[in-house]
């Protein structure tokens, strides 16, 4: 009988039997695929269309891929693009009216579920960000549509970190770099040295029906402690990350805090940082209608609170300054989000510093604020 968190062996090469058993069971894989030379999470057809033997370099405002030499599967830790983009796609069909006689019908778009998705490799970071997700949109009276249409029976192949980017801080949030939930199988990739082997370990009941029709054999003790060493030397490499935890009563009382005007000397107000997060949700909607009056659409596509129009209400934009913005953005995901979810708003994945064209780093502006919080303030509101 198969434990759950128990350790399997899998062999390097054999990285693409797991993914034709997942494919055998039902699931549309998604997983990163290279387009024009960038990691892209897409639907694959095996594991042939993953990348092999590249690492991603990721610095404030960088990031790079370079070959790395050896066959490791998952050297690319994160991409540009977040999983929600599968779940919550950037641009969407909502409903469809037609004109009929003196009325006109409304069709929704929604459509059937397809076959539910299985994603692999998942990182620690964005298996927390799925969570967070979770709350918010199949949380409450009213879920998102959208989102409860396609999140059931989503199957989670998990890899558990082992070399952190240079913008990565998940150990500070709380949201990596081991697993502990919500993933249903979790991998361990050892490469080099002249090892080349996986560790798996089933987390649900789907996990564990998997890795029985593979037939695995147990990881030896070493293997599972070469597995677990790895986990703890990314902790490590983290530990001289800003923490963000606790910050919560500081920046809410922070509203008039003079580094939101320093911040925003640097910020482009581009909104890049929200389009590659993991756990941002905000999006806006846009009717069209074809010029014979006879058809229109509604669709919802991704938007930012770093939009001056994002805050418009009542004939006026509520939040005109970029640093009004800024405090916004950075104050929700680590104060407000705690105060409404309990939970951190950010994982610490780090896209958001490397993706940001100026590198501005969310940890350390959130920290400049926390070690001086007794500064005189200075209106950073809806005036220029």
């Amino acid at each position: 009988m198969i434990r759950e968190h128990q350790h399997f062996f899998l062999a390097g090469e054999e990285l693409p039997r797991l993914v034709e058993a997942v494919a055998a069971h039902g699931y549309r894989i998604a997983a990163h695929k290279l387009v024009d030379g960038n990691p892209v999470l897409s639907r694959i057809a095996d594991a042939g269309d993953m990348p092999r033997g590249l690492v991603d370099a990721r610095g404030p405002g960088t990031y790079e891929v370079r070959h790395a030499g050896g066959g490791a599967w998952f050297g690319i830790t994160l991409g540009q693009d977040s999983w929600k983009r599968v779940l919550l796609p950037p641009d969407e069909e909502l409903l469809a009216f037609s004109r009929q006689g003196k009325g006109f019908a409304v069709e929704p778009r929604s459509g059937q579920p397809g076959a539910p998705w299985a994603f692999v490799g998942m990182r620690p970071c964005d298996v927390a960000a799925l969570a967070r997700l979770d709350q918010v949109l199949l949380g409450g009276p009213y879920p998102d549509a959208s989102y409860a249409r396609r999140r059931p029976g989503l199957l989670v192949v998990a890899v558990e970190c082992s070399a952190p980017g240079g913008t990565c801080f998940c150990a500070a949030a709380g949201a990596g770099p081991g697993l502990d939930d919500g993933y249903d199988l979790a991998l361990n990739e050892v490469e080099g040295e002249g090892r080349h082997f996986f560790t798996v370990r089933p987390g649900s009941s789907r996990g564990r029906e998997i890795i029985a029709g593979l037939d695995l054999g147990a990881a030896s003790v070493e293997q599972a402690g070469l597995a677990r060493e790895a986990v703890e030397s990314a902790r490590i490499a983290m530990a001289a990350k800003p923490g963000i935890a606790g910050l919560a009563p500081v920046l809410s009382a922070a509203h008039d805090h003079p580094h939101w005007q320093e911040v925003a000397l640097r910020c482009l107000a581009c909104g890049n940082c929200t389009m590659v997060c993991p756990t941002c949700f905000c999006h806006d909607l846009a009717d069209s209608e074809t010029l014979d009056g006879l058809h229109a659409s509604r669709r919802r596509r991704w938007s930012s609170c770093f939009m001056e129009e994002f805050s418009y209400i009542h004939g006026g934009c509520i939040r005109s300054s970029v640093a009004a913005r800024y405090r916004q953005w950075c104050s929700h995901k680590l104060a407000h989000w705690v105060k409404q979810f309990g939970v951190l708003g950010c994982v610490g994945c780090g896209r958001c510093v490397s993706f940001c064209p100026v590198g501005i780093d969310i940890a350390e502006e959130a920290n400049a604020i926390a070690n001086n919080p007794n500064l005189p303030g200075s209106n950073v509101g809806g005036t220029k």
